[in-house]
């Protein structure tokens, strides 16, 4: 569906949703061991709301960034380790901001997290 309304030309269709982002990831292999991270990137997201007092609100994140490592070993043909740690530095942020007539709320983003995976072939 197309917006027609000309006073929404060079408008955000949603400021719920970042208008910038960047992902950028890399696994190096040697022998049987492989390293691996990523950054992700988003521009701010922001909510605008009025409180049923008529306060105008603006609920928002800012631009933020979030890193991940991973480590893999293959100990044979059949058996594969991998640990994962998400959000190294632990970074708090909102994936999601909204509101409403009487109150904001947000959605916090993962914390620090870690996986350790073990996956076997036969």
């Amino acid at each position: 569906m197309r917006d027609t309304n000309p006073d929404n030309v060079g408008m955000r269709f949603s400021t719920q949703q970042p208008e910038h982002m960047f992902k950028l990831s890399t696994v190096y292999r040697a022998g049987r061991l492989r390293v691996g991270g990523g950054v992700t990137w988003q521009s701010k997201i922001y909510r605008d709301f009025t409180l049923a007092d008529s306060t105008p609100v603006r609920n928002q994140q800012g631009a933020y960034a979030v890193v991940d490592l991973m480590m893999g070993y293959a100990i044979n043909d059949h058996l594969d380790m991998q640990a994962n740690v998400g959000n190294i530095f632990d970074k708090k942020y909102y994936q999601a901001v909204s509101g409403s007539y009487t109150t904001s709320y947000d959605i916090y983003g993962e914390p620090r997290n870690f996986m350790l995976t073990i996956r076997g072939r036969f």
